[in-house]
């Protein structure tokens, strides 16, 4: 035993060692080399056997702990020669420690992996500027916590997946760094961390210190925050009944306690009637409103405030009320913003279920709460250095923001705000380069709107070139070719000259074929004739399976009529659009008024009920068993003989990539007849 203690001793005592000079190592250097917090130093990287070797614009964050809590500011690096960088860190009197990473495109340097045995990623731990002789206060600790993903001290992307150091190591640090400082605040700051790093290296022989620890925490007159710690270090040293007996003693001393939360988060999470559910959730966010002194513990015992706001909001907007929004929208978290938004303007939008003049209003003020974050910088992202959180936030702009933008043109569009929508369509297609049919459509119509017709050519003309292009834009390209040359004549080949050869071509999985043939139907048309598969033996058949209820179905239907017309002529090629999954006694009726007011001359076949349960699809449902397919719409190829060549499902977006999609398949359908 005796033999273990001096090993684990001189294994503290080299660790330490190596802290005091951290910033030196193969590929970075600090001039000098011991740094007093508050005062300037070099940094010099060189990029040579690592993974930036040979790049150039090599950028550089140091992340620096300061009030118990890490930010980034961005390195200014400069190079005189090939791999070599260099920059000038301007550190303040509050720095503990700083850490540095590097990167260059997708590839990132931060020293992350084992060298020698030990974790030591490119650091700088600096000294006290009142006794230069010791590190910094809190420079030990941190030393030890940030290279271990178990204590919430961590930079968030910086070391490797599962590279991290043990609770002996973490423990050793704590120790020392509480052996240097007696501040009240180094020994609340860290207390979970040590007794929970003791108890994993050493077990129940830690007792004695943990227990020290304890009872500091819970003296005469503690504040809720060290008792809240106690209470967490009782339950992760697995000494439950202590830990429930503080929490009531907690419960009964504050009002309004973490503890009484964390019982009313529960009782939330676990409730099952929805108006419930949204009361006890109002009531959660009334008498806890989220604060981040307690965020760390938030997250230690799962309290998802997202979740409570999503459920509150989403319960109440399903009643078309959307005025629950008001009351919480300078709270909303980042991802409950764009969750709120799917959830109720885009879904309301697409289905036209709620005019747009009402959505306008909230479309608008989520849109408005989710640009702030560009410069109020959430909480959880603190540690982010400006351009980081800048490459960050333009991330979920593509994935999350900009869809929320995109939305907002086209509810513009149907408020009449024609002026606001055409300034967000000018910014969405300096990112998206006419690339995506719904925004050049909105755009082109705002342009009309707004007075600026003599932009829409050159509108129309980019969206061909990317194919993305929807029959009102082409019937508009068409009438601006008719103008010009009087004539009709030669249009086709003016549009086909337009598209970029590449974005017309399917893609190889695209192009895979089928050879199996299609199960025999026979169904009744929209003047109650029977049409059969065998009777249609002979012609290239296009099938295309769709639903009144289906979104994604009737937003391809503009494509299709493309394709139809450009075949029209043709009367080897048919097209059917199989009406199936139809729930509704009327929607014949539906299906007829729709084609009227869209002015579409479909031929329509009715798919037969099911033979069990309610509802149409029995001929759509042997389809997706014999080809092992689910959902509309499904677009099948069936060449002169009855079998299928090839099938697409899905919508792109684009109704002329739609159609040319369509003639491909036809075109390579009939080559194998």
């Amino acid at each position: 035993m005796l033999l273990k203690k001096v090993k684990l001793l001189s294994l503290f005592f080299i660790i330490a060692g190596i802290s005091v000079a951290r910033a030196q190592y193969k590929q970075f250097r600090s001039s000098p080399a011991v740094v007093v917090a508050g005062q300037s130093f070099d940094i010099a990287y060189d990029a040579s056997g690592t993974s930036l070797s040979g790049m150039g614009n090599v950028k550089g964050i140091a992340y620096y702990y300061a009030d118990f809590g890490w930010h980034g500011i961005d390195l200014k690096l400069s190079s005189t020669e090939k791999n070599k960088w260099s920059a000038t860190v301007n550190s303040q009197k509050n720095w503990a420690m700083v850490a540095f990473k590097f990167m260059a495109g997708d590839s990132v340097d931060s020293n992350s992996g084992q060298t020698g045995g030990f974790l030591t990623p490119y650091a700088q731990l600096l000294r006290n500027p009142e006794d230069t002789a010791r590190n910094a206060k809190g420079a030990l600790a941190i030393w030890g916590l940030f290279r271990s993903s178990k204590y919430g001290f961590e930079i968030p992307d910086y070391l490797n997946q599962g590279k991290f150091v043990t609770d002996t190591v973490v423990s050793m640090y704590l120790q020392k760094e509480l052996e240097q400082n007696h501040l009240p605040e180094y020994k609340s700051a860290f207390a979970v961390a040590y007794a929970t790093s003791m108890y994993g290296a050493y077990g129940e022989s830690s007792a004695p210190k943990i227990s020290a620890v304890v009872n500091y925490l819970t003296r005469k007159n503690a504040p809720q925050t060290d008792m809240l710690s106690a209470w967490q270090i009782l339950h992760n040293t697995q000494q439950p009944v202590k830990a429930d007996s503080l929490g009531k003693a907690i419960e009964k001393k504050y009002s309004g306690s973490f503890i009484a939360k964390l019982e009313a988060y529960k009782a939330f999470a676990a409730q099952k009637d929805q108006a419930k559910m949204k009361e006890q959730g109002e009531e959660f966010l009334k008498k806890y409103p989220y604060d981040p002194v307690y965020a760390g513990l938030d997250r230690a015992y799962q309290i998802d405030y997202n979740r409570v706001y999503l459920t509150v909001i989403l319960l109440q907007i399903g009643n078309n009320d959307f005025s629950v929004i008001d009351r919480y929208i300078d709270q909303l978290p980042y991802l409950s913003v764009i969750n709120v938004y799917y959830k109720t303007v885009q879904i309301a939008h697409h289905r036209q279920s709620i005019d747009d003049k009402y959505l306008y209003t909230y479309s608008e003020l989520l849109l408005k709460r989710m640009q702030a974050f560009k410069t109020n910088v959430p909480e959880a992202y603190q540690s982010y250095s400006p351009e980081q959180w800048l490459r960050f936030y333009n991330d979920y702009y593509i994935a999350g923001f900009f869809p929320m933008v995109l939305e907002h043109i086209s509810v513009c569009r149907g408020a009449g705000k024609y002026e606001e929508g055409l300034q967000y369509a000018r910014e969405a297609e300096s990112f998206q380069h006419y690339s995506k049919e719904s925004l050049n459509d909105d755009y082109v119509f705002l342009l009309n709107k707004t007075g600026h017709s003599d932009e829409v050519n050159e509108v129309l003309i980019k969206s061909i070139y990317e194919n993305q292009v929807s029959a009102p834009m082409l019937d508009l390209l068409k009438q601006n070719y008719i103008s010009k040359y009087k004539s009709e004549a030669g249009f086709e080949k003016y549009l086909q000259s337009l598209k970029n050869a590449s974005a017309s071509k399917l893609s190889k999985e695209d192009l895979t074929m089928i050879n199996k043939a299609m199960v025999n139907w026979t169904m009744t048309d929209l003047k109650g004739k029977k049409i059969s598969l065998v009777s249609l033996r002979g012609k290239t058949v296009v099938m295309d399976f769709w639903a009144t209820w289906c979104v994604p179905c009737k937003a391809s239907l503009p494509g299709m009529n493309l394709a139809v017309q450009r075949y029209k002529n043709d009367p080897n090629v048919v097209f059917y659009f199989v009406d199936t999954e139809e729930t509704e006694p009327d929607y014949k009726q539906q299906i007829r008024q729709y084609l009227k007011d869209n002015g579409y001359t479909f031929n329509v076949l009715f798919d037969n009920p099911m033979l069990k349960g309610k509802g149409t699809g029995e001929v759509f449902a042997r389809v997706s068993k014999a080809f092992q397919i689910s959902g509309v719409p499904l677009k099948l190829i069936i060449d002169k003989n009855g079998v299928v060549r090839y099938m697409t499902s899905g919508f792109k977006g684009s109704a002329t990539a739609l159609s040319d999609e369509i003639a491909q398949l036809i075109e390579l359908t009939k080559k194998q007849n």
